[in-house]
């Protein structure tokens, strides 16, 4: 069966350029269960496209996304010397437990902050080490990537060109108010909220979404009183 559900794509390595393959879900046969209010997927069955997402080259232990920029001759020294002559050989190549995939996207967090690569990518591979944490029930874990997460996130908007980005402003704002009140902190999830619904032309269903949750962050912070 799980044959059926993966193959293998062909990768190049940013790194050391050398060919390998590594597995992925076949898209059709991805089916979702259900979607947290942070757009963390569950999917039925065994085989999770998050477990994936991350390319581990098997010649120098190089991990990355589709999304990681190539990478200057600058940035290679410091990848050897400070991660790839220690890193010895990585092999997840194979059909990825959950360990196997919070070990790539880890392995990709080290080296995207060692290559210099751009926040907003960092953050989503924050945000998903949390969400896997959350599948495991590792709520310590899960917050301390959200909060990373955020981090990321909130320097993106302040610093970044957001038109430049595959994410629109309204979903980085909504994010921005959701990741606070999933940690607690509901007067910045009241501002970020505040900044989105001030805004023209929201998606109708973000709008609902964030509706809701800021109701539900609400009653919480009053409850918390």
């Amino acid at each position: 069966m799980n044959d059926l559900l993966l193959y293998d794509k062909e990768i190049v390595c940013l790194n050391c350029e050398k060919k390998f393959k590594t597995k992925r879900v076949r898209a059709s046969k991805i089916v979702v269960k259900k979607k947290d209010s942070d757009f963390c997927m569950y999917y039925e069955g065994e085989i999770n496209p998050y477990y994936y997402e991350i390319n581990v080259c098997p010649h120098c232990s190089f991990a990355f996304s589709a999304s990681f920029k190539s990478l200057r001759p600058a940035v290679r020294e410091n990848l050897r010397k400070n991660y790839l002559e220690r890193a010895g050989q990585v092999d997840l190549c194979g059909k990825r437990e959950i360990a196997d995939a919070l070990r790539s996207f880890k392995l990709a967090l080290l080296c995207g902050t060692l290559a210099d690569e751009n926040t907003f990518n960092l953050g989503g591979i924050c945000l998903r080490i949390a969400w896997l944490n959350r599948y495991l029930g590792q709520k310590e874990e899960e917050d301390k990537y959200l909060d990373k997460a955020l981090e990321c996130y909130q320097e993106v908007y302040e610093k970044v060109d957001i038109t430049s980005l595959p994410l629109s402003e309204h979903k980085l704002l909504y994010l921005l108010g959701e990741l606070n009140g999933r940690l607690g902190r509901f007067t910045e999830t009241r501002a970020w909220f505040n900044i989105l619904f001030s805004k023209r032309g929201i998606e109708p269903a973000l709008n609902t979404l964030a509706r809701e949750q800021w109701d539900e962050y609400k009653t919480a912070m009053a409850n918390a009183l």
